[in-house]
């Protein structure tokens, strides 16, 4: 859907990473638009690759874990949803949460 597209490829020219929403998208489209912001993102020559951040994601651990594995380096959570045990690891990884 639009509203997980990945970013226009001009925008790979300056920016840093990928932050889409979390809510209301499932892993394989994730992973669809990471695709697409590595594909932008070389296509401008640049080294590397962008880091993507979900943010707005569900406080549910199979869900982060399906973010993780999709290819996310960081799942934000917002804090009043987010269960203190959760906030401090998902299979190794950390869950980042904040106040929204």
């Amino acid at each position: 859907s639009r509203r997980h597209s990945a970013i226009p490829p001009y925008r790979a020219s300056y920016g840093d990473g990928w932050f889409p929403r979390g809510r209301g998208m499932d892993g394989k489209q994730l992973e669809d638009g990471i695709k697409k912001v590595n594909g932008a993102w070389k296509a401008k020559g640049r080294k590397g690759r962008p880091t993507i951040s979900v943010f707005g994601s569900p406080a549910d651990k199979a869900k982060i874990k399906e973010f993780f594995s999709a290819g996310a380096d960081r799942v934000i959570v917002g804090f009043r949803k987010a269960d203190p045990l959760l906030a401090k690891d998902v299979d190794g990884r950390s869950v980042e949460c904040l106040l929204y």
